[in-house]
C-alpha cells in the first residue's frame, strides 16, 4: 500500500479514502456522509482502519486497491492512514492510537499518553504551518 495526500488529479483513481471522503473511493471514514461498510464502522477513523485492519475480509474490503489518501491533516487522519498502511502491526498499539484520535477529533482526554500524542502529531492550530513551529510532520505534506 503507498499513500498520497488528496489532490484533484486522483479524482478519477480507484483510492481507499481515510478520515475524509473524496470521489471514487471507498470509505474508511466517521465523517458525515460515509459509505464506511457497516462491519468496520466506529467513532474515529483510527478504529475504523483498526476494525479494517484486524478483519479476516480486510482484501474484499479495500477490493484490491492499495492508494490510501486522506484530503487534510489532523491526528484522527495521520493515525488512520499510518494504520492502513501498516495493518496488522498497529493491533498491539489500538487503545493508543485510538485514545489519541478521539483527543485530535473529540477533544476527549482519555489519559496524558493520548494528549501528548496528539499534539506531536498535530501541533499548534495554525491554518499555515511552517517549519519552525507547529506541527512537525505538516510542513512535509
Amino acid at each position: 500500500m503507498r499513500f498520497e495526500f488528496y489532490s484533484e488529479k486522483l479524482a478519477a483513481v480507484p483510492k481507499l479514502s481515510v478520515d475524509g471522503t473524496v470521489p471514487n473511493s471507498i470509505h474508511f471514514s466517521h465523517w458525515s456522509g460515509n459509505l464506511t461498510p457497516p462491519e468496520v464502522k466506529a467513532d474515529t477513523s483510527t478504529e475504523i482502519a483498526l476494525n479494517l485492519a484486524s478483519s479476516p475480509n480486510r482484501e474484499e474490503l479495500t477490493q484490491g486497491i492499495d492508494l490510501v489518501t486522506n484530503n487534510h491533516f489532523d491526528t484522527d487522519g495521520v493515525l488512520s492512514v499510518w494504520t492502513v498502511l501498516n495493518g496488522e502491526r498497529a493491533l498491539s498499539l489500538r487503545d493508543k492510537l485510538i485514545g489519541a484520535a478521539e483527543v485530535g477529533d473529540f477533544s476527549e482526554f482519555p489519559n496524558d499518553e493520548a494528549i501528548k500524542a496528539s499534539i506531536v502529531i498535530q501541533g499548534t492550530e495554525q491554518a499555515n504551518f511552517h517549519e519552525d513551529e507547529g506541527s512537525p510532520l505538516a510542513c512535509h505534506l
